[in-house]
């Protein structure tokens, strides 16, 4: 919340108080403001791009059961495209790697596997 939002609503409370015919003190205000302050001083998520590790990309692959993936061509790639997709740059290295393994058709599933029991 912004200074001036802060502002605006200690005048609204004021406001309030003055047609309620009660009267406020200074210390009352400061204490209203600093807790309706850190109410909407929540943690913000970080979004910035942290581009992984050849290593992190091997540890997922393995994770994932992409054994023919490079993870260094996969770094490579989007190292020389600045981790852009399209036009865009990219959120998430992950689902990025996930789709490298659908589109070597490497994500179907096995007569073993559990979806396949549910048939």
């Amino acid at each position: 919340m912004t200074q001036k939002e802060l502002d605006k609503l200690e005048s609204h409370i004021n406001k309030w108080l003055k047609a309620n015919g009660q009267r406020q003190s200074d210390q009352y205000t400061k204490l209203v403001m600093l807790a309706i302050g850190d109410y909407y001083k929540k943690p913000k998520r970080s979004t910035a791009f942290k581009k992984p590790t050849v290593e992190e990309i091997a540890e997922y692959a393995v994770e994932i059961n992409f054994n023919s993936l490079d993870p260094e061509q996969f770094f490579d790639f989007y190292e020389s495209k600045n981790w852009m997709v399209g036009k865009s740059k990219m959120n998430n290295w992950k689902a990025a790697v996930r789709t490298w393994k659908r589109s070597r058709g490497e994500d179907s599933q096995s007569e073993n596997d559990e979806w396949s029991k549910v048939r």
